[in-house]
C-alpha cells in the first residue's frame, strides 16, 4: 500500500513513521529531499495547484496530520486550505482532527454530541472535518496528545501535560490559570501513532473519538507536584482558554478495538524523566 503522510516531521508524525507496517511504501512531506528505503521525503506545500493531483495516481491512502499549532496566526484558514487540497484527490483520507471541537460540555461527549469550538484552531478543524467527511474520509478526533517526542527536542511543550512535567523537572515556574477544575481528554502520542498505523489496514469512514482518558487540570498539577517534591504549580489569574469537556471513546473501542497502553500520568512521568538527564 502506498501512503502519503502529511506533517510527518511533526510530533505525532515522527512516531507514526516508526509504526506504519514495513510492507507499506510511504511518501511524507518533510523538511528535506532524500530517499531512504521505502520512505521518500518531500518538501511541498500541499495546496500548491496541481501538486496532489499529480501524485494521486501513485497513492492508495492519505494520512493527513499537517497543521499549524493552535497559537499560530492563520491556523483556521490554513487548516481548511489543506483539507480542501487533500479531499480533492478523491483518495481515502484519515484526518487528525481534535476533540477541541467540543469546547464546552456538562456531559461526556460522544460522536453525536453538539460541537462548541472555542477558538480559531477548533473552528478550522471542524470546518476541515466537513470537507473531508463529504469526500468519504475518516475523521479522528484526538484527545490532547502527551508524552515524549521522537527525540527530546521534539516534545511539544505547549501541550499541558508535557509543559507542566518539563517545568517541574527544570524547577521552573509554571502558572496554571483558571478554570483549574476544567476537564480535558488525553491521548499518549505513541498510542495515537500505533492505532493510526493499524487503520492503514482498516479504514472506516465517519467520525471517531480517539482518547484514552479524561482528567482535570488540577489533578494533573497535583500529580506533577508529587513527581518533583518541593516544587509547586503556581495558581493565578483567569485564562483565555475556557474549554471544559469530557469525551467518550466507547465507539472506537467497541467497533475498532482501540486500547490505550499509556495513561496521561505515565506520559507526564516520561517527560519528567526525559528532561532531568539533559539539564545542565
Amino acid at each position: 500500500k502506498r501512503i502519503l503522510v502529511t506533517g510527518a516531521a511533526g510530533y505525532l508524525g515522527t512516531h507514526l513513521m516508526d509504526s506504519i507496517p514495513e510492507a507499506h511504501s510511504v511518501d511524507r512531506t518533510y523538511t528535506d529531499r532524500r530517499t531512504t528505503g521505502r520512505v521518500r521525503m518531500v518538501i511541498a506545500d500541499l495546496a500548491s495547484p496541481g501538486l496532489l493531483d499529480s501524485w494521486k495516481n501513485d497513492l492508495d491512502l492519505i494520512i493527513h496530520l499537517a497543521c499549524l499549532r493552535p497559537q499560530e496566526t492563520g491556523v483556521g484558514a490554513d487548516t481548511v486550505r489543506l483539507a480542501e487540497a487533500v479531499a480533492a484527490t478523491g483518495l481515502p483520507v484519515i484526518f487528525a482532527s481534535s476533540c477541541s471541537v467540543y469546547g464546552q460540555s456538562d456531559v461526556e461527549c460522544d460522536e453525536e454530541s453538539l460541537t462548541r469550538p472555542q477558538d480559531e484552531y477548533a473552528v478550522g478543524k471542524l470546518s476541515a472535518e466537513y470537507i473531508i467527511l463529504k469526500a468519504g474520509g475518516m475523521i479522528l478526533r484526538l484527545g490532547t496528545l502527551c508524552g515524549p517526542g521522537h527525540v527530546p527536542a521534539a516534545t511539544r511543550q505547549d501541550l499541558l501535560p508535557n509543559g507542566m512535567a518539563s517545568a517541574a523537572a527544570r524547577r521552573e515556574r509554571y502558572v496554571l490559570k483558571s478554570p483549574i477544575t476544567a476537564w480535558r481528554p488525553y491521548l499518549h502520542v505513541e498510542d495515537a501513532a500505533a492505532f493510526i498505523a493499524l487503520l492503514t489496514e482498516n479504514f472506516q469512514s465517519g467520525i471517531w473519538n480517539l482518547v484514552s482518558e479524561n482528567a482535570r487540570k488540577c489533578d494533573l498539577a497535583a500529580y506533577d507536584e508529587r513527581l518533583a517534591p518541593g516544587w509547586r504549580v503556581t495558581y493565578g489569574g483567569v485564562g483565555q482558554d475556557r474549554r471544559d469537556y469530557r469525551v467518550s471513546a466507547k465507539l472506537i473501542e467497541e467497533e475498532l478495538g482501540f486500547r490505550s497502553s499509556f495513561t496521561v500520568r505515565e506520559a507526564m512521568r516520561q517527560v519528567y524523566e526525559e528532561t532531568v538527564p539533559i539539564l545542565p
